[in-house]
């Protein structure tokens, strides 16, 4: 464990490995949970593991950010069961659910629907979707949380930036069309660019914030 005294004298200590929700800072962040990465000297490293990513990753022991802005996450009890055709992951500590559901077409196997709503669950956006999406698929949204509100300078929005406005969400259940897959511009995390055939109107949302229709 690393141990740093922080600007007022109080002992503050992290470990790499540890989670950290963010609080009292800009609204962009505020919700993030993070995990510490690596600890050099006084400056603490993280990797933003559910919510908008962020160029800056580090602080500093003793900051402003160290001080006010971090709310230790203690372990979370997860729980993976079938029902039917689906597989369910829920955090019993924070009550969240994700839901990984077998194409009727393929053969029910629980360790892999278990994996895809695990990951699901946590935000990863590093498993394989057993339902892969592509450009042209229809995708119902499931998570509007992964919704980008203000980010109307992301480099997938193409020829398609006038139809993006500020501040509107999809609907959550609402079935869209997808134009455009591509990386965040300051980061690692996967964007799609979805359509309401309707009204033509654009949004932006993580890869994990959608699932693909059947």
């Amino acid at each position: 464990m690393n141990t740093s005294r922080g600007q007022k004298g109080i002992e503050m200590k992290y470990k790499v490995g540890e989670r950290y929700k963010i609080k009292n800072c800009s609204r962009w962040v505020n919700g993030n949970i993070i995990v510490i990465t690596e600890i050099t000297g006084d400056f603490v490293h993280y990797k933003t593991i559910k919510g908008h990513d962020e160029r800056f990753r580090s602080f500093e022991i003793g900051s402003i950010f160290d001080r006010k802005c971090l709310e230790r996450v203690h372990n979370d009890c997860i729980v993976i069961y079938s029902n039917g055709n689906e597989v369910v992951a829920i955090n019993k500590t924070t009550k969240e659910k994700a839901v990984a559901k077998c194409n009727p077409s393929d053969e029910f196997d629980f360790k892999v629907g278990a994996k895809i709503a695990f990951d699901r669950l946590i935000g990863s956006e590093e498993l394989k979707f057993a339902d892969k999406i592509k450009v042209g698929d229809m995708v119902e949204v499931v998570r509007l949380g992964k919704t980008y509100l203000t980010y109307n300078y992301w480099s997938g929005l193409c020829e398609y930036k006038s139809h993006y406005v500020k501040e509107r969400r999809p609907v959550d259940g609402g079935k869209y069309k997808v134009l455009n897959i591509g990386k965040h511009d300051r980061g690692d995390k996967t964007l799609l660019l979805i359509q309401d055939m309707d009204t033509t109107q654009v949004f932006i949302i993580g890869i994990e914030g959608v699932k693909k229709c059947s």
